[in-house]
């Protein structure tokens, strides 16, 4: 009877932790955690529109990244999250999962965008979904991160 009674008890915490940490999935949750998330299913996804009529460059990649929330994986300030920083990225050495190193340089983060399990940085997976940016667009990608330095 005690086996039952701990048992039952343990089960009775884990459901309330479980739904208590869980939050609503119709609400966005408030920021990345080091969890890493679910696999995310390796579709094309079309890249959200953007007013550039008035913008080119680092300006129309900052509205390119953030309409289509690269944020909510790569951030610009050197934290870690799913996905790398993009601060000082441009022009340094990165190591892959296969042991190589390659420049990330303009060739290497586009070839990143546009088929990102080509090269995995090492210490992340190959999550990363992939998307249909314009040669345009991708090049505006690139000028605004290689202003993180």
């Amino acid at each position: 009877m005690k086996k039952f009674l701990v048992l039952s008890i343990a089960l009775i915490i884990t459901t309330v932790v479980g739904f208590g940490c869980s939050g609503d999935a119709n609400t966005p949750s408030s920021s990345p955690t080091s969890t890493p998330p679910a696999i995310v299913e390796a579709t094309a996804t079309t890249a959200a529109p953007v007013d550039n009529q008035n913008h080119g460059g680092a300006e129309l990649g900052l509205q390119l990244i953030k309409a289509n929330g690269c944020l909510g994986c790569h951030s610009i300030d050197g934290t870690t999250l799913v996905g790398p920083s993009w601060k000082g990225l441009y022009g340094s050495t990165k190591t892959l999962t296969d042991g190589t190193t390659v420049t990330a340089d303009e060739a290497y983060i586009e070839e990143s965008i546009l088929n990102s399990t080509a090269k995995v940085p090492e210490g992340f997976l190959p999550i990363m979904p992939p998307f249909t940016f314009t040669a345009d667009e991708v090049h505006s990608i690139i000028e605004y991160i290689e202003t993180l330095k």
